[in-house]
C-alpha cells in the first residue's frame, strides 16, 4: 500500500472519521521533481519496493498539460522501470476510457464534436441578435457583438462552477434594478438557445466537456472506488468541478492531493481573513467547496509535507515574502516578524534583483544582459512574464549574441506574419483602403511576389507616384488612367493589383457568411498568384500553396472551413460583421511555437512556468493591468447576485496570480523588472513590489540598505543596456 492508517491520523487528529488525505509542497521552484521525489521515496519505503511494476498501477491527474509533460519527463530521467499513468485534469477523456467498466466509445458527449471559440462567439452573436430583435426595448442599451463578447466568458465560469439554466431561472428578480432584470432575462435566451444548439448540431463546449468528464467519473466512483493509488497533484482547485474532484480523491484509500506553494508561515489568524486576492485564498476557498468547517481548516493549512525541500536560505525567503503578503489587518506583524529576519536579510535578498527601466525597449535590453550573463556562467535561465510583447523584445535583443531562447510564450494569430496577411487583406477589400496600406501588404514578409526583382521594382513606381502627387491618394480609377500611359509591363501589373480588390456591389448588400468567406480566399489565391507572367507553372502551383501549408496559414484555413459550415446556421451579414468575426478569430486565437531547441534559456508565460525550474529567474512586466492582470467586473451579474452562485472568480484569478509569483520568488537567483512607463504614460507598479518594498523599508535601516542594493543590482544593468550599442560591452556578474 503506498499510503497508510498513519496518513490520515496525521490529518485528522486522531479520528478515524473519513476526511481528505491532503499533503502540501511549500514554493519552490521545482515543484514537479519534489513531487516525483516524494513519490519514489513513498513507494520504496511501502509494501511494493521489491515489486515496481506496481508503480505502473499509480494514477497521477495534474492541473494542466504542461504538468503532466515535465512529470513525465522526471519520471524518465528518474530511470525506473515502470512509471505511473498521468492523465490532466482538463482532459479526462483518456483516463475515462481506461477507469469506467462500461465502453466509454457509446457515451453519446465523447461522441460530439468540439464547438470553436470562433463557432461558438458567432453562435451567441446572433443568438443575442435574435433577442434584440424580440425585445425592441433593449435594442439601444445593448450591442450583440458586446453581448457575446462577455456572455461567452460567463457561460465558461458557469460551466466550471457547475452551474446550469436552473440556477439562472432560480435567481428573485423582485429586487432588481431594470437593467440587472435585462441582463438576466438576456442570460436565459442566450443559455437555452445555446444549450439547445449544441443538441441540435450534436456537438459540445469545452468547458462543459470538462466539467460532464468529472460529473460522469465521480458518478462511476460513487459505486465503484478505485483500489489503487490515484494522486491529484499541482491544482489549487479554483474550479468547483475540480474541486469536487479533489475531494472525492482524498478520501479514497489510496487516494491523496498534494496542494503546491502552500505557505506554512501564515498564522493562523491570517487564514480566517484573507481575502480572493491573496495568494493563498485559493486553498480556504477549496475548503469552503469540500464543506469544511473553519475549525478543520487545518486539515489543509496544517497539512504535512509530502516531501522535505526547502533549504534554510529557501524557507527565510519563504518566511519573508509571507510576510510581504500578509493581510492588511495584520500589517502591523511587520514590525514584530520582520525584526526577526533582519539579521538573515543580506542572505534571504542576495540574489534578488530589482530593475526599473524608463520603457519596455531598454527593460529587454537589461533583461537581455541578465541573460547572456547567466548563459557565460553556465547557468540556465527563464524569463517569465505574461507580457507577449517583452519576450519579443528580449527575444530580439539576444540575437546580436546568437542566442536563440525557448521561446514557448504563446502570441495572438493576429501578431504573427500570417495573421497581419490576412488583416491587410481584410483592409484592403474594405472601402476605405488607402494606396499606402496597399503597398505596406505588397511589402509583407511572408509574400511571395517581395522575391520578384519586377514585382519589387513595380512597387517603388507606384510609391514614388503616391508621394509626388497627392491626386493618387484620392481614387483608384486615377491610378489607372495614369498607368495606361506607362509601358505595358508596368501598365498590365497595375491593371492585375487593382482588378483584385474591387468586387461588385460587395459592400452595398448582405450576403451568406458563406459568400464573404469565398471573395476573401479567392482575393487572397489571387493576390499569392501574382500576374502569371512572373512564372512558370511550377512556381504558380508553389506559390498558391505557400501560404496555406504553413502552420498558422492552416489555422485560419480551418477556421475559413468553419465560417462556411455554421453560414446555414445564422442570418445573412454585411462585410463589416465578416471582417468583425474573422478579426475576433485572429485576436482570440494563441499560437505557441517554440523557436528553438535551447536547454539553457527560456521564455515562459506564468500557466507554463508553474512546476518548471531553472537557476535564474527572471519575472518581468511587473506593473498593474499587466501582472496582475487587470480583471473587468461582469456586466451580467451585480455583486449580490455573484455572491448567490460564488462567481468571485476575477478577483481570484489575482490571488491565482500572487501564488505564481510567490512561487517563482523562490529561485536562487532571481530578477525583478518593470518599466516605468507604458504607452507614453506612467506605469503603477505591481502590487506584490509595493509589498516587498514597504515591508522592507519597515525594517529600519538593514531594510532600507537591503532595498538599495537591489535597486542598485539593477542600475547597473541598466547602465550597461544603455552602452549596447557600442562594440565593447564588459561582462558582470548579475
Amino acid at each position: 500500500m503506498l499510503f497508510t492508517e498513519i496518513d490520515y491520523l496525521e490529518n485528522q487528529n486522531s479520528s478515524k472519521t473519513k476526511k481528505p488525505r491532503v499533503f502540501n509542497l511549500p514554493p519552490t521552484k521545482n515543484f514537479a521533481f519534489n513531487f516525483v521525489k516524494g513519490l519514489l521515496n513513498r513507494f520504496n519505503n511501502s509494501v511494493w519496493r521489491d515489486q515496481p511494476e506496481f508503480l505502473s498501477k499509480c494514477t497521477i491527474l495534474t492541473a494542466n498539460q504542461r504538468t503532466a509533460a515535465i512529470i513525465k519527463e522526471v519520471f524518465s530521467k528518474a530511470k525506473v522501470t515502470h512509471s505511473p499513468r498521468v492523465f490532466q485534469i482538463q482532459d479526462l477523456s483518456g483516463f475515462l476510457g481506461t477507469s469506467i467498466t462500461k465502453n466509454y466509445s457509446e457515451f453519446e458527449f465523447f461522441q460530439r464534436d468540439i464547438i470553436t471559440n470562433l463557432e461558438r462567439f458567432i453562435i451567441i452573436e446572433q443568438l443575442a441578435v435574435d433577442f434584440l430583435q424580440e425585445n425592441s426595448d433593449f435594442r439601444t442599451k445593448a450591442i450583440s457583438y458586446d453581448i457575446a463578447s462577455t456572455a461567452e466568458n460567463l457561460i465558461d465560469e458557469f460551466n466550471a462552477n457547475n452551474l446550469s439554466l436552473e440556477d439562472i431561472n432560480g435567481l428573485d428578480s423582485d429586487d432588481l434594478s431594470k437593467n440587472s432584470k435585462a441582463s438576466i432575462e438576456t442570460l436565459k435566451y442566450v443559455f437555452k438557445h445555446y444549450i439547445e444548439y449544441q443538441s441540435s448540431s450534436n456537438r459540445i463546449d469545452l468547458s462543459y466537456k470538462h466539467s460532464w468528464e468529472i460529473s460522469c467519473l465521480l458518478n462511476h466512483w460513487r459505486t465503484k472506488p478505485p483500489k489503487d493509488p490515484i494522486i491529484v497533484v499541482g491544482s489549487t482547485g479554483s474550479r468547483n468541478s475540480t474541486a469536487n474532484l479533489m475531494k472525492a480523491v482524498s478520501q479514497f484509500p489510496q487516494g491523496a492531493v498534494i496542494l503546491p506553494g502552500l505557505d506554512k508561515f501564515l498564522p493562523e489568524e491570517a487564514w480566517k481573513i484573507l481575502t480572493p486576492d491573496h495568494p493563498q485564498y485559493g486553498y480556504v476557498y477549496l475548503a469552503k467547496r469540500w464543506g469544511l468547517q473553519a475549525k478543520d481548516l487545518k486539515l489543509i493549512s496544517k497539512s504535512p509535507i509530502w516531501y522535505p525541500c526547502n533549504k534554510l536560505n529557501t524557507n527565510q525567503r519563504l518566511n519573508f515574502f509571507s510576510l510581504a503578503f500578509r493581510p492588511a489587518a495584520l500589517i502591523h506583524s511587520w514590525v514584530a516578524e520582520g525584526n526577526l529576519l533582519t539579521k538573515n536579510l543580506k542572505k534571504i535578498m542576495a540574489g534578488v534583483t530589482l530593475i526599473e527601466a524608463d520603457n519596455t525597449h531598454i527593460e529587454a535590453k537589461a533583461l537581455a544582459l541578465a541573460i547572456r550573463d547567466s548563459v557565460r556562467k553556465n547557468l540556465s535561465v527563464a524569463l517569465i512574464t505574461p507580457d507577449v510583447n517583452i519576450g519579443r523584445f528580449v527575444t530580439s535583443e539576444l540575437e546580436r549574441w546568437d542566442i536563440i531562447p525557448n521561446n514557448s510564450l504563446g502570441q495572438s494569430l493576429d501578431k504573427t506574419k500570417e495573421g497581419i496577411f490576412v488583416s491587410q487583406t481584410l483592409m484592403i477589400m474594405s472601402k476605405d483602403f488607402t494606396i499606402g496600406d496597399l503597398i505596406v501588404m505588397l511589402r509583407n514578409p511572408i509574400y511571395p511576389l517581395r522575391e520578384v526583382e519586377a514585382h519589387n521594382k513595380n512597387i517603388c513606381r507606384l510609391e514614388e507616384a503616391t508621394i509626388c502627387d497627392e491626386k493618387f491618394s484620392e481614387c483608384c480609377d486615377f491610378y489607372l488612367e495614369w498607368a495606361a500611359n506607362q509601358d505595358s509591363d508596368f501598365s498590365s501589373w497595375v491593371q492585375w493589383l487593382f482588378g483584385l480588390f474591387q468586387p461588385k456591389n460587395l459592400f452595398s448588400k448582405t450576403s451568406p457568411l458563406s459568400e464573404f468567406v469565398k471573395i476573401h480566399e479567392k482575393f487572397i489565391e489571387e493576390l499569392l498568384l501574382g500576374p502569371t507572367k512572373f512564372f512558370d507553372g511550377d512556381s504558380v502551383d508553389n506559390n498558391s500553396q505557400f501560404f496555406w501549408n504553413t502552420e498558422n496559414g492552416c489555422e485560419i484555413k480551418n477556421e475559413f472551413q468553419t465560417l462556411k459550415t455554421i453560414s446555414k446556421k445564422i442570418r445573412k451579414v454585411n462585410f463589416s460583421e465578416y471582417k468583425l468575426f474573422l478579426e475576433k478569430f485572429l485576436k482570440s486565437k494563441e499560437v505557441y511555437k517554440n523557436s528553438s531547441e535551447n536547454d539553457t534559456v527560456f521564455i515562459w508565460g506564468t500557466l507554463e512556468a508553474r512546476c518548471q525550474s531553472a537557476d535564474v529567474f527572471i519575472l518581468a512586466g511587473l506593473n498593474e493591468g499587466i501582472w496582475p492582470k487587470n480583471e473587468k467586473n461582469s456586466i451580467w451579474l451585480n455583486r449580490m447576485m455573484g455572491t448567490k452562485f460564488s462567481l468571485d472568480f476575477n478577483a481570484r484569478k489575482i490571488g491565482l496570480s500572487a501564488h505564481d509569483f510567490q512561487q517563482f520568488s523562490m529561485a536562487k537567483k532571481l530578477i525583478l523588472s518593470r518599466s516605468t512607463e507604458l504607452e507614453n504614460g506612467p506605469s503603477i507598479a505591481s502590487r506584490w513590489l509595493f509589498r516587498i518594498e514597504y515591508l522592507l523599508k519597515s525594517l529600519g535601516s538593514d531594510g532600507t540598505q537591503s532595498l538599495r542594493i537591489l535597486k542598485k543590482r539593477g542600475s547597473r544593468l541598466l547602465k550597461r543596456a544603455s552602452g549596447l550599442n557600442d562594440k565593447n560591452i564588459q561582462f558582470s556578474a548579475l
